[in-house]
């Protein structure tokens, strides 16, 4: 008997496939800045997280170490991890980091 071998998403096309999903869940949103931040394939659940980071416009003060007096503005970034079945791309979660 013949072993067939499941089709999983490649990384990049689950990469592909999360900001997809993302970009139609937070359409009416204005976010900047979206990078792919880290890709985990989960053996046991079989599924693909996909960590996405991004700015919406919020900023934090930082003051230099040597000086008090410099003050400079720095975006806040956001993280959300999207959750794929690893055979389908199939949307399966979104969950904040």
């Amino acid at each position: 008997m013949a072993q067939v071998k499941e089709q999983k998403l490649s990384p990049k096309q689950a990469v592909d496939e999360a900001f997809r999903h993302f970009k139609e869940l937070y359409a009416d949103r204005s976010l900047r800045h979206l990078l792919l931040e880290g890709i985990r394939y989960d053996e046991v659940r079989d599924i693909w997280e996909v960590t996405i980071g991004f700015d919406i416009g919020r900023e934090k003060t930082a003051a230099g170490q040597l000086s008090f007096l410099e003050n400079k503005r720095e975006p806040i970034r956001e993280f959300r991890i999207v959750r794929l079945k690893a055979d389908d791309g199939t949307f399966m979660e979104l969950d904040h980091v």
